[in-house]
């Protein structure tokens, strides 16, 4: 007989039917298993054909997994599962099933084995077997749902236990963490996050529009909003991560926040101002944290009619993919709308805080042993990869007269196929651009590498000599930088490359003559930074004055002088 390092009271096996269930079980016993009383194993219910990596999650997670056979020849204390389905009867302990996301709201689909009118979860189908209720105890995350398992399989009402929802706790509860978790992005102050929920099938967000989160980043000025991608395992176990990765390849390269799978997609939501989503349990997750939603697809027939989800997308506004994005997201941002929504998910997370405590009770009476209340952690933090850099920016620029400012908002030229056909902008190139195409259609093109004056002055020189198209071309030097017109220039100014070149360029291009009492400063109240032009002399020989206007960085994603 093996002597093990320490003794064991109890022996709970976790049965995993893909990787959707088995982090949602992760999660939930995160903390809940008495320390060294506890044996825990796991196994794979075969079958979904969601399962592909399954095993692999399992390996790296560093989890005992025992094949199916072998659990089902070995007695345990209890087994939990996120999931239902009529084989689990095979196992020999008594089972608890809960929800492997906000409820249960989705219906059965008929290809495994529904019939299209009973929620997941609480189906007949699935919670009996021989004519016996499998689960010993079923954890409903709110009292409504009685009335759901009473209609779907009145059998099984007596074994029904709310427990409430320990992830819609922990985020509620990690709510205080928001500014870090914005810090953790690269969020910018102002900055607005806006995060694209998407779960599986025919009637998901991308199903809806493939090309939502590209269009996004697109349409909303850098700098002032970060788009976040949130999406459902079911995703890449269909198309693979690397098809995943392909097809948002050139996003990420703009910005876009892909948070993998497996990764705290709970920190991001707390971190953001607004969902745009479909049925998926994350939408209800953000509405309940008291998010403005804009509703891409409510499921359709996928969602049970009399939920409590039902009346929410019901009631949400809608997310007009027709039209340009831009004033959408704005007026959802400016709209004090979303309380009688979040009202809405109080039906969908009862006895809210006691979550995990009810789940640990319930857990343990099943195993017999009792042990301390388990505590609650904040949601881990998500760092997203550093992306790669991007060279090419479409610029817009409006010339303010009356206050003799330019106003400027930058998006990726990378992504110009779904910007704004109406938008009137120019091409902003980086000197790190490569592509020639690029390059030779660039109006304004500029340097962030730190030079001295002189060898800055040399390069605006060559690049307007180089960059046939360009009007303006500006090298940075330490407190500012050097910028040349084509015909004009160049001087010495201390504002970084990127506000300069821009900002002249406009100020030209709209008729407005250049004079030795220009200056250019950056205000502070504009994240992007607003350049402004008045009568204190700026744009002329070394010798002007600083601007008294303190500067900021240059923007998102461009290199700047500090």
């Amino acid at each position: 007989m093996v002597k093990h390092t320490w003794d064991t009271e109890r022996g709970l096996l976790v049965a995993a039917r893909n990787s959707t269930s088995l982090f949602r079980l992760l999660q939930q016993l995160d903390g809940m298993i008495a320390a060294r009383r506890v044996a825990l194993k796991f196994t794979v219910d075969s079958g979904s054909q969601y399962d592909r990596d399954l095993r692999e999650h399992l390996s790296q997670a560093g989890c005992h997994v025992l094949p199916w056979e072998e659990a089902v020849a070995t007695r345990f204390d209890a087994v939990l599962a996120s999931h239902t389905s009529s084989r689990l009867h095979e196992l020999d302990a008594p089972l608890m099933t809960i929800p492997h996301g906000a409820g249960y709201p989705r219906l059965v689909p008929e290809t495994t084995g529904g019939d299209g009118s009973s929620p997941t979860g609480v189906a007949r189908s699935q919670l009996m077997s021989g004519g016996e209720v499998i689960p010993a105890k079923i954890g409903l995350s709110h009292e409504e749902q009685m009335s759901l398992l009473r209609r779907t399989c009145p059998e099984a009402e007596s074994r029904a236990v709310v427990v409430g929802d320990p992830v819609m706790d922990q985020l509620r509860f990690s709510r205080g963490q928001r500014d870090r978790y914005r810090r953790e992005l690269g969020l910018g102050a102002d900055e607005r996050l806006v995060l694209v929920n998407s779960t599986w099938g025919p009637h998901a967000t991308l199903a809806a529009d493939p090309d939502l989160p590209q269009r996004l980043v697109a349409q909303l000025p850098l700098g002032r909003y970060r788009v976040a991608l949130v999406q459902h395992w079911n995703i890449s176990q269909a198309h693979s991560r690397y098809e995943v990765g392909q097809q948002f390849r050139d996003a990420e390269r703009c910005g876009l926040v892909l948070v993998p799978p497996d990764a705290s997609w709970q920190a991001v939501l707390v971190a953001s101002d607004l969902v745009i989503g479909d049925h998926g349990s994350v939408t209800v997750y953000g509405v309940g944290l008291g998010k403005p939603l804009l509703l891409v697809s409510d499921g359709g027939p996928e969602v049970e009619p009399t939920s409590a989800q039902a009346d929410l997308w019901a009631a949400a506004r809608r997310l007009d993919l027709g039209s340009s994005f831009r004033k959408q997201v704005e007026e959802a941002l400016g709209r004090p709308d979303a309380e009688p929504l979040r009202r809405i998910t109080d039906r969908v997370f009862g006895v809210p805080g006691e979550g995990k405590a009810r789940l640990y009770a319930e857990l343990h009476g099943l195993l017999g042993i009792t042990g301390a209340k388990p505590r609650v952690h904040a949601v881990p933090r998500f760092t997203p990869r550093e992306a790669e850099p991007v060279g090419a920016y479409l610029v817009s620029a409006r010339v303010r007269e009356s206050r003799n400012r330019v106003e400027l908002e930058r998006f990726p030229d990378l992504l110009e196929r779904f910007h704004d056909p109406d938008a009137d902008v120019f091409l902003l190139v980086d000197d790190t651009e490569v592509d020639p195409g690029v390059r030779s259609n660039a109006e304004v093109v500029v340097t962030g590498e730190v030079t001295g004056p002189a060898e800055a002055e040399r390069w605006v020189r060559r690049a307007l000599e180089e960059y046939r198209g360009a009007s303006v071309a500006a090298a940075a030097v330490d407190g500012g930088c050097v910028v040349g017109l084509r015909d004009v220039g160049p001087w010495r100014v201390c504002v970084g490359p990127v506000q300069a070149a821009c900002a002249l360029n406009a100020w030209v291009s709209t008729g407005h003559p250049l004079t030795p009492e220009l200056v250019l400063a950056v205000f502070d109240n504009d994240v992007i930074g607003v350049v402004a032009l008045s009568e204190a002399p700026a744009v002329g020989p070394p010798q002007q004055r600083r601007s008294s206007q303190r500067r900021t960085s240059a923007l998102r994603g461009l290199p700047a002088s500090r």
